[in-house]
C-alpha cells in the first residue's frame, strides 16, 4: 500500500489538474481563493482534520515545497495541501463538467481500484445531490458514500434573472436554435466567488426571426 509521501507527487498532479481546468493555468492559492471565495465549506458539517489527512496534507506541503501551517483547518482553508480533502475535493470536481469530472476519475483513480469494463461514468459529482446517509454501488460494484456528496448539496444563491435573451445568447455563441438552456449556461463559467443557482427567468425576444412559436414555448 503506498504511503501518503509516495502518493504525494501524484495528489500535486491532480490538483495541478484541477487548477488548469478551473482557473487556467493559476497557482495553487488561486485555487484555495476560488474555494474559499465560493463559501461552500461553511455550510459544512464535519470539516474536522483527522491525524491520518494530516499527515497526508504534511506530504502534499513538502512535495508543493511549501511551510505546512501548525493545524491545518479548512473553514477556512489555511493550506494548498488542504484542497485534497475529500470534502474540498468534491467541491471542485462538482464545479467540472460531467466529462472533465470523467477524465479525472480515469486519469487518477487509485491502484487499488480497477479499471470498470461499464461504458458509463462511475460517479458524477453533481451539485444537486439531495441524498442523505445512503451507500450505494457504482459502476464498479464498489459501495459509495454519497452523504459525503449530500454535504456538498450546495447552498448556492437563488437568481430569477427577469431580462434574458436566450436567442442572442445561442448565437453568441454558435449553438443551434433550438438549444437548451442547460447547454447555454454550459458554454462559460461565472467569475470566482459567482457562481449562482437559476431557478428561472423571462426569455426575452426582440428579433422577428427568432421568435418561438407557440409550440416551441409549450415545451
Amino acid at each position: 500500500m503506498l504511503s501518503s509521501k509516495d502518493e504525494a507527487p501524484r495528489r500535486y498532479t491532480a490538483l495541478r489538474v484541477l487548477a488548469n481546468w478551473l482557473l487556467g493555468k493559476a497557482p495553487l492559492t488561486e485555487l484555495v481563493q476560488y474555494v474559499e471565495g465560493l463559501g461552500l465549506l461553511e455550510n459544512i458539517r464535519n470539516l474536522d482534520v483527522t491525524t491520518s489527512k494530516e499527515a497526508a496534507m504534511s506530504s502534499l506541503c513538502e512535495q508543493m515545497n511549501i511551510q505546512a501551517p501548525g493545524t491545518f483547518t479548512l473553514n477556512p482553508l489555511n493550506s494548498p495541501a488542504g484542497l485534497f480533502h475529500l470534502r474540498v475535493l468534491l467541491i471542485l470536481l462538482s464545479m467540472l463538467n460531467s466529462k472533465n469530472q470523467q477524465r479525472f476519475f480515469e486519469q487518477f483513480r487509485s491502484p487499488a481500484c480497477p479499471k470498470a469494463e461499464a461504458k458509463e461514468p462511475q460517479f458524477l459529482v453533481t451539485l444537486g445531490d439531495t441524498s442523505s446517509g445512503q451507500r450505494v454501488a457504482d459502476a464498479e460494484g464498489h459501495n459509495t458514500e454519497r452523504s459525503v456528496a449530500a454535504d456538498v448539496t450546495l447552498q448556492l444563491p437563488e437568481v430569477f434573472d427577469s431580462h434574458f435573451h436566450l436567442d442572442r445568447t445561442r448565437k453568441h455563441f454558435n449553438l443551434s436554435a433550438n438549444a437548451s438552456l442547460s447547454t447555454v449556461l454550459q458554454q462559460t463559467p461565472a467569475p470566482l466567488g459567482s457562481q449562482v443557482n437559476l431557478v428561472g427567468s423571462v426569455a426575452v425576444f426582440c428579433d422577428p426571426r427568432t421568435y418561438p412559436s407557440p409550440s416551441t414555448i409549450r415545451t
